[in-house]
């Protein structure tokens, strides 16, 4: 017979199931996967990366900023135009690794969008749901495209997610690194 709609609850399930075989991190930590079967590794650890190197940058900037102004108020214009020069250069490589983060993060991005798709097609097509839904009182238009559109927004989503996280953790611990070695008294 016909089977009935599938729930919301099931429909949840569905898509956790698939969520957890592609960013499986306890399977990979107990040795069962592979590293290199979470989906966008390699892109997400470059990404961190950068999130270090534009702290640096940033730090360095700001040290520079504060000796243009002292360079400034004694009026030391050699050194001013010195420190402009490379403070602009530092611009320009901050401005470099910015867009290699951004188009790390879209890389992953879509590393998760084909992935997902690949599987969500495969059990869409593999367990003959398009059979059973059309053959139901409840029919979805288009639902291959209804995939591909749900899983762009959903990595896209995820991925800002999992990077404001991540990269804050990452600014904060820099930042504490920063005021630690600065401290009054460290040796």
């Amino acid at each position: 017979g016909k089977k009935s709609k599938p729930t919301d609850a099931e429909a949840r399930a569905a898509v956790k199931k698939v969520l957890l075989e592609v960013f499986d991190l306890p399977s990979v930590l107990r040795g069962r996967k592979p590293l290199s079967a979470l989906t966008g590794l390699w892109y997400w650890c470059g990404t961190f990366v950068l999130v270090f190197v534009q702290q640096y940058i940033t730090a360095v900037r700001q040290n520079m900023s504060r000796a243009m102004v002292g360079s400034l108020y004694l009026r030391d214009t050699q050194v001013f135009f010195l420190d402009l020069g490379r403070n602009m250069g530092l611009s320009l490589l901050s401005s470099c690794v910015t867009a290699l983060n951004s188009w790390l993060l879209r890389r992953a991005e879509i590393s998760w969008q084909k992935e997902l798709t690949t599987r969500l097609h495969a059990k869409w097509f593999g367990s003959m749901r398009f059979y059973q839904q059309a053959n139901s009182a409840s029919v979805i238009p288009d639902p291959g495209q209804r995939i591909v559109r749900d899983v762009k927004m959903l990595s896209g989503q995820l991925s800002s997610l999992c990077y404001g996280s991540v990269s804050s953790v990452l600014d904060a611990v820099f930042a504490v690194s920063r005021l630690v070695y600065h401290m009054p008294g460290r040796s």
